[in-house]
């Protein structure tokens, strides 16, 4: 079985440090599910663990039709002010981001209509 590895460097904005991710893609689906075979017991650990540490999370169809994912670029600058004003409200980043993406649609749709 060959698999190809693909790294991509991503900025942690928690750790405002620089991570690897990697990103695992086979030729067909027949590899693919002879990887999750081979790899089962690792990522069961793997799942145990997220749940003991709380890292986890359910997911349902609902939930992935309900969202709609937006990926943006954020200037270094204002991705660091914006994780810094979220740990003042104890919130974590994307849940910041989240409300004031909000908050901003809201006043602009008032300044509309």
């Amino acid at each position: 079985m060959q698999f190809e590895l693909k790294r991509t460097d991503s900025w942690n904005i928690k750790e405002n440090t620089m991570t690897d991710k990697i990103q695992l893609t086979f030729k067909d689906e027949d590899e693919e599910a002879q990887w999750w075979y081979d790899n089962r017991e690792a990522r069961g650990e793997a799942m145990a663990t997220a749940i003991a540490d709380g890292t986890a999370r359910l997911v349902t169809p609902a939930d992935r039709v309900a969202r709609a994912n937006a990926t943006i670029r954020l200037d270094l600058e204002d991705a660091k002010t914006a994780s810094e004003l979220a740990k003042r409200r104890g919130l974590e980043l994307q849940a910041y981001l989240k409300q004031i993406v909000h908050d901003a649609l809201e006043r602009e749709r008032s300044l509309v209509a």
